[in-house]
């Protein structure tokens, strides 16, 4: 299985990487909107981690973007504050599940 990860913690980015390779998943990392989007473009995913905050925009409007141009990957937001409305907003954007930051 193939996983973006998009995430410009790199902290939090290392941390996912190395306990998804663990469990034998392959992993590839973005640490934009602009590095997602290319990779994307360039490769198949099975899924994507994808970070709400990101330094050239918002994780949210990438995935409302994908939405609408039918990218049917399963998509989990990542956020370091969760709030019934954020996570209601999220899942109604597309995203299947919104999960919380690890530390």
């Amino acid at each position: 299985m193939d996983i973006l990860i998009v995430e410009d913690e790199a902290v939090v980015a290392k941390q996912l990487e190395e306990t998804l390779h663990q469990e034998a998943y392959k992993t590839f990392t973005a640490t934009s909107v602009a590095e997602a989007k290319d990779a994307m473009e360039e490769r198949d995913f099975d899924l994507v981690l994808l970070d709400w905050n990101l330094p050239d925009g918002d994780g949210i409007s990438l995935l409302r973007i994908w939405r609408e141009q039918k990218v049917a990957i399963p998509v989990l937001v990542l956020s370091a504050n969760i709030t019934v409305d954020d996570r209601v907003h999220a899942l109604n954007v597309g995203a299947d599940d919104y999960l919380c930051k690890p530390h």
